[in-house]
């Protein structure tokens, strides 16, 4: 069986004209048939990769190194990636449309599994709509966040942060951004309710960048907003 790597790479690829994080597992082990499977994970929000390497390692393992795996980060959510250009809702759904069907035409006869986690399981299913049924095997979405989600009680209480103070997040973004890491985790920690794996202190961490927290905020306005029947038209 394969075994899962501890040091994977992230690298950064042009996605639609978007500088884009990805982590990669090659298949090791290719199914009989020489078929290629993708499993492609799409992140919640905020959208650095580096949060979900565990979990795609055990994934690669479960497999036996036979599906080839990939998180796709999202544009403008990492300090790598980051610009003073922030990307929507709709932005980031058909970037991940867009690398899906890249990905789909560099490998003819290949498949694809989506996962969403989050937001990326809203994502997952928008998606849908720009792909080839026939080439899409399933998505599975973990957490989703998928119905109304602006008028549920966290929702309307951060929907006023989202709407209209944006400006001020980023400002004191941009101050803590200076901070050594354990200050900066500390800061951001007081915003979050409950305990915090060490994925979840890595997505905080991605925060600590004035135009990574731009980005992430101007996304989580738009998911206000935006999201509420996830199946309509399909």
């Amino acid at each position: 069986m394969a075994s899962a790597s501890a040091a994977r790479p992230v690298t950064i690829v042009d996605v639609a004209g978007l500088q884009t994080e990805i982590q990669e597992w090659p298949a090791t082990a290719p199914l009989g048939d020489g078929a290629v499977v993708f499993f492609v994970m799409i992140p919640g929000n905020p959208g650095p990769v580096a949060p979900y390497t565990r979990f795609m390692d055990r994934i690669f393992a479960t497999s036996g190194g036979r599906l080839s795996l990939v998180t796709l980060g999202h544009a403008g959510h990492s300090a790598r990636t980051a610009s003073t250009t922030y990307y929507d809702l709709n932005t980031q759904i058909r970037h991940k449309a867009a690398f899906v069907l890249g990905l789909l035409e560099r490998h003819p006869g290949s498949r694809v599994v989506l996962g969403g986690h989050s937001i990326g399981a809203h994502m997952v299913v928008e998606a849908l709509r720009w792909l080839p049924q026939d080439r899409v095997l399933r998505g599975v979405l973990l957490f989703p966040t998928l119905l109304n989600i602006g008028s549920t009680p966290h929702g309307r209480r951060l929907t006023p942060v989202f709407e209209y103070l944006r400006g001020v997040a980023w400002a004191v973004m941009a101050a803590v951004s200076w901070l050594p890491a354990s200050a900066q985790l500390a800061v951001i920690r007081t915003f979050v309710r409950g305990d915090v794996d060490e994925a979840g202190v890595s997505s905080l961490l991605s925060l600590a960048h004035a135009d990574v927290l731009g980005s992430a905020l101007l996304m989580a306005k738009h998911e206000m907003r935006e999201v509420s029947d996830p199946f309509r038209g399909l």
